[in-house]
């Protein structure tokens, strides 16, 4: 695998975030995890649906960097992810989430 030199730093950074995240995720033992999206950094980043559209944007204070998580859990479980979010030593923002209960 070939990855543009210019675009390491964020790709490790994101590796991070995204390792996180998905601590988080498996912590709370939800029952499936659908996506994790990211931005895309690199020119190597060539599949859009795989990416979340939005950029990230710097403060004075910090770089906010946007995630999309797609999971299925119970009540139980969810309260467990925003929990753990809440609590995390390396800050989140949840600005939005949707609860999708998919019809079958």
């Amino acid at each position: 695998m070939i990855f543009d030199p210019a675009s390491l730093d964020k790709l490790a950074v994101q590796l991070g975030e995204v390792k996180v995240l998905s601590e988080i995720l498996f912590d709370a033992k939800v029952n499936y995890l659908d996506s994790i999206r990211r931005e895309s950094v690199s020119t190597n980043d060539n599949n859009a649906a795989d990416y979340y559209p939005r950029k990230t944007v710097t403060t004075p204070l910090a770089d906010m960097s946007p995630y999309e998580l797609t999971f299925r859990c119970f009540s139980t479980e969810l309260a467990q992810v925003l929990s753990h979010l809440a609590s995390s030593p390396y800050g989140s923002l949840r600005k939005a989430s949707a609860l999708n209960p998919r019809e079958r």
